[in-house]
Order: C-alpha cells, then sequence, then structure tokens
C-alpha cells in the first residue's frame, strides 16, 4: 500500500534534492498555478458528474456512444483528487496554508462529496461494462445473423421472382447485397480493431446505395436498409467494448494511494450519515473503489504464485471490511442515543394504563405529548437502519459483507458496552464492617437499582426491535450472557495456575468486544477484578458465618443477625435473580464453586504437612489405643483432652476452612432453590423435561456402574452428560453438597482427625431450637452451625466412603465412651455432658445433609442412646 511522505521534509536533508525542488516545484507561484488547476479541474467534472448521474441518463447505448467521454470525466476526477487529498497532508506551513485557503480545497466535506459521486459514477460504468461483457458473444452472434439475414433478403428482393413485388430483375444489386452478406458472416469479434473498421465501411456502403434510383423510390426499402444499419452500428458498440476498457477504468479508479489518509474524512462520513441515512448506498461505491489497496501488495505475491496470495487477500479484506465497521458505526451510536430517550420515556414518564378507568380520564391517561414523542423517536430508529439495509451485500475482496450483518454487529456492540457500564458502575459495594454501616441495605440498593436499569433498557430494546428489524431479545439474552460469562471467567483467574488473557477467552469477540475494566470503580473496596467477584464479595460479606447466623427451612433456609432480623433470604435471592439473571446468578454458583475448591486444596496441604511434622506418629497410638472403636474407651477422654492442647492451633485453622466451605455451600443451595423456582414458575414444561432426562441419566449411570459390560455409560460420544449438566445448573437442578470439587491420595487418621476437631470445637455452640441448629454460644464467638455442618459434609464427600465410616466410628465411641463416664462408670452418676449431647446433634445434622441412611449412623449411635439424648 505504500507509505505517504511530504518530500519538502524527507528531501530537505540532501542539498541537491533540497535545491531542484526549489528551482520550479516549490515556488510560491507554480504551488498557485496547481491549486488553480485542480480547483478547475474538479468544478469542471462537478458539473459532469452531476449530469451523468442523473437518472435515466446512463443507459447501455449512451454508455457505450459516450465511453470516451465518461472515462475522460472519470480521469479528470481521479487525477484531481488525487492532487487534492494528498497535499493537504502536507507539512508545509505556507503550502498548507494555501491548500487549506476557502478558495481551494479547504472543506473535507466537498473533497468527501466529490469521492463519492466519482466512486459511484465508477460502480455504475463498471456495472454496464460487465454487463455488455457478459453478454458480448451472444449480442454479437445475433446482430451478425439479423444483418446477414436482411441483408440477404435484400438480395433476394432484386431477384425479382419474389410475388407482388412488381420489381425488375437487378443483377448488381443482388450480387453486390449477397457479396456484403458474406462479409457479414466472416466478422470475427476477436480481433477488435479489424471487425471495427470493416463495419464501418459496411455502414458506409449501405449509406451510398440509398442514392441508387431503384432504391431511393422505394420506402420499404430505404427503412430495411436503416435497420441493417442501426444492427450494424450494434455491433460496433458490441465490438468496442472490451476487456481492455475494463482494464483502464480499474487504473483510473486506482485509489491504493489513500489507504492512510482516507480515515481523515470518517468524521465527515458519519456527519452525511446523520444527515441522510439513506447516503449509506452512496458509501457502499466508495468502499468497492477502496478495494484497489488490495492491487498493491499482491501484484509481486500473485506472480510469483505464491501460497500466501489467500492469507495476504484475507488480511487486507478484514482491514477494509474493519475500516467499513468504522465507518458504519455511527448508526447504532445514534440509533442508541435515542434509545436513551425511549428508556427514559417509558420507565419514567409513561404510566401503564389501567384496565378499566371512567371516561372523564381518557385524555389524562392517553399521554398523547409522550406517546407523540415515542413515535418520533422510533420513526428515526427505523430510518437510519433503513439507511444500512439499503445497502447492498458487498465483497470487499475476498470477504462478502452483508449489510444487515454488519447492523447487528454494531447494535450488539454498542447494547455490550451499554450493559457493561451499567454492571461496572452499579455494582459497587462498601463491605467493610462498622461505621454505622448496613451491608444488607447497600446490596438489596445496588441490586434494585440494577434491576430498574436493565429492565428498562431491555423493555425499550424489545420495543423497537421490530422497527430496526433485529431479535432484541435474543440478541440480548446471548449478549448479555456473554458479557457476565467473560467477567466471570476474568474473575476465576485468581483461582487458577494458568491465567486465562481477555483476548484468549472464547467469550471474546474481535468485532464485538467485551470490555474489562482495569480500574475499580469509585467506592470499592472488595478488590475484585470485575463486578462479578464484587457481587460474589458483597454475598459473602453479608452472610459471614462470624456475624450472621443461618437457619435451615424448607424454603431454602435464611441468615440472620443476632437480633433474628433477615440479612439474606427469599427475597434477596429473587432480586438478585431479577437483577442479574439466570447468567449471573450461574456467574456466582460458578465462582463460589471454584472457592470452595481452593479452601478444600488448602485443608488437604494443611493436613498432609501436620503428618509429615510428627502428627501421624501421634495419631497412630491414638488409633492403637482405642481399639477396638465398637467397644467403650474409658482413656479416650484424657487421651482427647491431652491431644487437643497440642493441636488447637490447626484446629482453629480448619474450622475457618470448613466455615468459608460451608457458607459457600449454602449460598449455592439458595441459589440453586432460586433458579429451580424461577425455572418451575416461567417454564414448566423445560423444567419437567430436564428434571426426567437428568432421572433417567442418573438410572442409566448406576445401572453401568453394577453392570458394565451390558449397559455402556450414557453419552459417552456424543456429550451429552456435559450438556444436561449445563442445562441442569441453569435450571437449580443440583446438589452443591453432593459434588465433588477435589481429588486427592488418600490420607491416614483422617477420621480420627476430623473427631478430634468436632471434640474441639463442639464447646463453642449450642443448639437453638427456634432456629432448628447448632447456633454460637457467646455473641463474641465467630462460629455458626449449619456454615459448620455443611463444610464437615463437603470434606467427607471428597474423600473415600471409609474416611465417613471412621469419623462416625470415633464420634459414636466418644459419645458412648462420655455417655458411660457420666453415668455408668461413676459412683454418683451425674447429668450427660453437654458435648456428647451436642456431638450427636452434629452428627445428626451431618449425617441428614450428606444423605447418609440411618441404619448406617444407628450401627455406631444405637436408635435408644440417640433418642435419649435428643430429648435433652
Amino acid at each position: 500500500m505504500g507509505t505517504l511522505v511530504d518530500l519538502t521534509v524527507e528531501w530537505d536533508r540532501y542539498k541537491a534534492a533540497r535545491e531542484a525542488l526549489a528551482m520550479d516545484a516549490i515556488k510560491p507561484e507554480a504551488v498557485r498555478a496547481l491549486i488553480d488547476k485542480h480547483r478547475a479541474g474538479l468544478l469542471e467534472v462537478d458539473k459532469q458528474l452531476n449530469h451523468y448521474l442523473t437518472e435515466g441518463v446512463l443507459t447501455e447505448v449512451y454508455v457505450v456512444d459516450n465511453l470516451t467521454a465518461i472515462l475522460d470525466c472519470l480521469r479528470k476526477a481521479n487525477t484531481s483528487l488525487r492532487w487534492a487529498l494528498l497535499h493537504r497532508r502536507t507539512e508545509h506551513r505556507r503550502f498548507r496554508e494555501m491548500l487549506l485557503a476557502p478558495p481551494a480545497f479547504a472543506s473535507s466535506a466537498i473533497l468527501l462529496d466529490a469521492m463519492l459521486r466519482t466512486a459511484l459514477l465508477e460502480l455504475r460504468i463498471k456495472a454496464h461494462v460487465r454487463h455488455l461483457l457478459r453478454g458480448k458473444a451472444d449480442k454479437w452472434a445475433a446482430d451478425r445473423v439479423e444483418t446477414e439475414a436482411m441483408l440477404l433478403e435484400l438480395s433476394d428482393y432484386f431477384s425479382g421472382s419474389r410475388a407482388l413485388t412488381r420489381v425488375e430483375r437487378d443483377e448488381d444489386l443482388m450480387t453486390w447485397f449477397t457479396n456484403l452478406a458474406g462479409e457479414v458472416r466472416g466478422l470475427d469479434y476477436g480481433d477488435a480493431i479489424m471487425a471495427g473498421r470493416k463495419i464501418r465501411q459496411l455502414i458506409k456502403g449501405l449509406e451510398e446505395v440509398t442514392q441508387f434510383d431503384a432504391i431511393d423510390a422505394s420506402a420499404n426499402i430505404k427503412e430495411f436498409l436503416g435497420l441493417a444499419r442501426a444492427s450494424l452500428v450494434e455491433m460496433v458498440r458490441t465490438v468496442n467494448v472490451t476487456e481492455i476498457v475494463q482494464a483502464d477504468i480499474e487504473t483510473i479508479s486506482d485509489m491504493s494511494f489513500a489507504w492512510e489518509l482516507i480515515r481523515d474524512y470518517v468524521g465527515d462520513m458519519h456527519d452525511r450519515i446523520r444527515g441522510d441515512p439513506q447516503s449509506v448506498a452512496v458509501l457502499r461505491a466508495l468502499f468497492l473503489k477502496l478495494t484497489s489497496v488490495l492491487n498493491v501488495p499482491l501484484v509481486r505475491i500473485t506472480q510469483a504464485s505464491s501460497r500466501d496470495e489467500e492469507s495476504v487477500a484475507q488480511y487486507y479484506s478484514g482491514e477494509l471490511v474493519a475500516f467499513l465497521r468504522r465507518v458504519m458505526e455511527v448508526i447504532p451510536v445514534i440509533v442508541f442515543s435515542t434509545l436513551e430517550g425511549v428508556i427514559k420515556l417509558q420507565t419514567r414518564e409513561m404510566a401503564p394504563v389501567p384496565i378499566r378507568f371512567e371516561l372523564s380520564h381518557l385524555r389524562e391517561l392517553s399521554q398523547m405529548d409522550a406517546r407523540h414523542d415515542l413515535a418520533r423517536r422510533t420513526h428515526q430508529i427505523s430510518v437510519f437502519t433503513e439507511g444500512v439495509l439499503a445497502m447492498k451485500k458487498t465483497l470487499l475482496g475476498v470477504t462478502k459483507v452483508d449489510p444487515r450483518e454488519i447492523l447487528n454487529d454494531g447494535i450488539r456492540k454498542h447494547l455490550v458496552d451499554q450493559i457493561s457500564r451499567a454492571l461496572h458502575a452499579t455494582l459497587v459495594f462498601d463491605t467493610r464492617v462498622g461505621r454505622g454501616k448496613d451491608p444488607r441495605v447497600g446490596l438489596e440498593g445496588q441490586l434494585a437499582t440494577l434491576r430498574e436499569v436493565l429492565t428498562g433498557f431491555r423493555k425499550s430494546f424489545e420495543y423497537v426491535q421490530d422497527y430496526i428489524g433485529i431479535y432484541g431479545l435474543k440478541m440480548w439474552q446471548e449478549e448479555f450472557t456473554r458479557i457476565v460469562s467473560f467477567n466471570t471467567e476474568q474473575e476465576c483467574n485468581k483461582f487458577l495456575r494458568r491465567r486465562i488473557l481477555p483476548d484468549a477467552s472464547k467469550y471474546q469477540s474481535a468485532a464485538i468486544p467485551v470490555p474489562l475494566y482495569l480500574k475499580p470503580p469509585v467506592g470499592d473496596t472488595s478488590g475484585a477484578v470485575t463486578f462479578m467477584g464484587r457481587l460474589v464479595d458483597a454475598l459473602v460479606n453479608l452472610t459471614d458465618p462470624r456475624r450472621a447466623i443461618y437457619g435451615p427451612g424448607n424454603l431454602g433456609g435464611a441468615w440472620h443477625d443476632a437480633t433474628g432480623r433477615e440479612l439474606a433470604g427469599l427475597g434477596l435471592f429473587s432480586l438478585l435473580n431479577g437483577a442479574v439473571g439466570v447468567p449471573g446468578m450461574t456467574g456466582v454458583d460458578r465462582l463460589l464453586g471454584f472457592s470452595i475448591e481452593r479452601e478444600l486444596l488448602r485443608v488437604g496441604r494443611s493436613y498432609a504437612s501436620e503428618l509429615k511434622a510428627g502428627l501421624g506418629d501421634v495419631l497412630l497410638k491414638v488409633t492403637e489405643e482405642l481399639q477396638p472403636v465398637s467397644a467403650i474407651s474409658p482413656a479416650m477422654l484424657k487421651l482427647f483432652t491431652t491431644l487437643l492442647r497440642r493441636v488447637a492451633k490447626p484446629m482453629d485453622a480448619l474450622l475457618e476452612a470448613l466455615l468459608n466451605v460451608g457458607q459457600a455451600q449454602l449460598l449455592r443451595r439458595a441459589i440453586a432453590h432460586e433458579l429451580r423456582f424461577s425455572c418451575r414458575l416461567e417454564s414448566n414444561l423445560l423444567c419437567g423435561a430436564l428434571e426426567a432426562i437428568n432421572d433417567s441419566l442418573l438410572v442409566d449411570i448406576r445401572r453401568h456402574y453394577h453392570a458394565a459390560d451390558a449397559h455402556p455409560m450414557p453419552g459417552a460420544d456424543d456429550g451429552l452428560l456435559p450438556s444436561v449438566s449445563t442445562y441442569c445448573d441453569a435450571a437449580g437442578i443440583n446438589e452443591p453438597l453432593t459434588k465433588i470439587y477435589v481429588t486427592s491420595e488418600p490420607q491416614p487418621f483422617l477420621g480420627l482427625w476430623l473427631t478430634l476437631f468436632s471434640v474441639s470445637v463442639i464447646s463453642r455452640f449450642v443448639f437453638d431450637r427456634d432456629f432448628g441448629t447448632l447456633i454460637r454460644r457467646k455473641t463474641g464467638e465467630p462460629v455458626d452451625g449449619a456454615p459448620l455442618v455443611a463444610g464437615i459434609a463437603t470434606l467427607l464427600k471428597q474423600v473415600h466412603p471409609s474416611v465417613t465410616h471412621d469419623w462416625l466410628s470415633y464420634m459414636g465411641q466418644f459419645v458412648r465412651s462420655s455417655v458411660h463416664a457420666a453415668v455408668g462408670a461413676a459412683a454418683k452418676p451425674s447429668a450427660v455432658p453437654t458435648e456428647a449431647v451436642l456431638l450427636l446433634i452434629l452428627v445428626q445434622h451431618v449425617a441428614r445433609v450428606s444423605k447418609i441412611p440411618d441404619r448406617v449412623v444407628h450401627a455406631h449411635l444405637p436408635p435408644y442412646l440417640c433418642e435419649t439424648l435428643g430429648t435433652l
């Protein structure tokens, strides 16, 4: 494509070259003469362009007859435009002032108009020439046969043998017309020059023969000769249009020099589109003219028959398409700026009309001014989109551009930008504790604001979709899902070893990019990368088990503060669903899942390091002393008391990790409940179908594991299981507490370690019958029972079932030994220790959450013991 340089600058370093320029080329009077010459040239061709572009002028006959004049006009227009466009870029201050003076080339809009009209004329001439070349052979053959037949008919006419002619036989004319027909038959359009000369001679001969008395006396013969001459003229026109003409037009219309400087006129193109949306069809001619930039980089590659020709053509075609998108993106900008007024009208000014009202209120409820304003804005949107759709499908280089696709991409691009900015600016939370702040009010307020903004935007987008010819709701759902998924993926990078860069994301697009805001919004204290991280951080902060109390329930449970006030429950998660929708809910669920994985990995590494530090030997001795676990061990209480003093610090770390895991699991359960309820309410058939296919797949999987040879794994080859799993997660048809998050090597004595942990922390809890769960014993204790239960159940699910068996065995042994020490072994029976009762309740809650059958629990804790202690 070349590089644009200013010789007055580049040659200034070389004395001889500088002096050569100064001798004549850059003298002020010479520059002024060139400016006047090319300005006059543009004024001259301006009138010709207006004439040629007048509707009905450029007929096929007119183009052929005036092809030389038209090409001359195009040559002058392109020459003057090339000179003006290039020299407006000069860096010489004096010459630049002369060029940009009002009488010269000051107005870039005028130059753009000249470019557009020149390109439009070139496009139309090319279309006519292509049409003529395409039908040249057939038209030539038809005209030649017709002319030959006419001449033979004239020869037969002068034979004197035709009935009712009363014409005497004229051997000379008969022979002359027969010979003329033979010459016509021998014409070959392959040699255009020779054929043209012969045809002109034939036409001249037909004109001269009319002077003969035998012909001049017959009006019919003269008319017939006129038709023959006209047919020969058509043959001349046909033979004059060759591939050389097409090549000449391509050479004249070359605009490869303007690839850099055409960007200076993008603003003028935008202004033209704003003033006249239908001018997009004219801009198409300029875009096609710019395809000449492909010729420069491809010339040598084509000559060398390189395999890189296609890739290079694809690259430069992509650059052309990118420029076209840049020019056309002004239309979506105008559409969305107008749409903001529609949103304001529909959400703030126009009240909904009641179903029934009194006739006297009709004028007031009709809101005529607001509806007129709404109709005006809607019409304005439709006019601009019609301008794009008026542009035909265009082949830019090797890439075919569909204007509807350009419009859709432009609308999607600005839709993504609008939604991203709303999410980024609205989802900002101050998660700092204290200072009189209520995190619940802040979270609910921001979610309500976001719901109002996005709902109004979506409704207005759906309202105008029919006027701009798009599927508005589908586009909204696709782009909103992509935005949330992209931001969720980027937030997940902090949990991954190999990060996914924004450009490498499968949710990112070069044509419709999702913005990633590197600078956090004002007021953010979370430190998260994206709005999804801030949202998850706000939820985790609100439901922190160190301050909140979780009360299980049939409708998903809820979190409360110390006074019993609800912090988060059905209302909050319904509001969250209304604000960020299903994509946002599943994104929060995914981030919580990654946080659970991180905590579980941390627990595994911490326990492995403790085993290496000597804990393994200690636990081995304890295990040997407690055998058999089915029996009561009088020394168990003393052993545990001594051991717990040594492992107090690791126990605190394990408690914090399991509370974090349990909190995230309870949040995931609440999200799943809201998603399932929403799916059941809004799409009952889909929910039922997903439940049915999920249950049937589970049955098939169980059958496979019972008899793998007879029953193959369902969906092993077609990806059925991942697809169904994705749909089930979006519909809330899952159970987070039964999922496996991590896999690890078997660790010894883990059941005993969890038993020690349970015994060490149980003294911090008390059973609350109102909540139906364990709660903190003291107000200042940073613990909560339900997250602890969920955390233990999750950890047990990640390891071998034998660990659960060991934990139940040691827990049962400890409870039985405590009861025996207080009631059976003591000389004077005392009350059953509170720790034993609470440990029993802990086992029952973990078993219920983990879906451990009662028969398994009762094998270690007899039913009578459970019933007796459960009443205490």
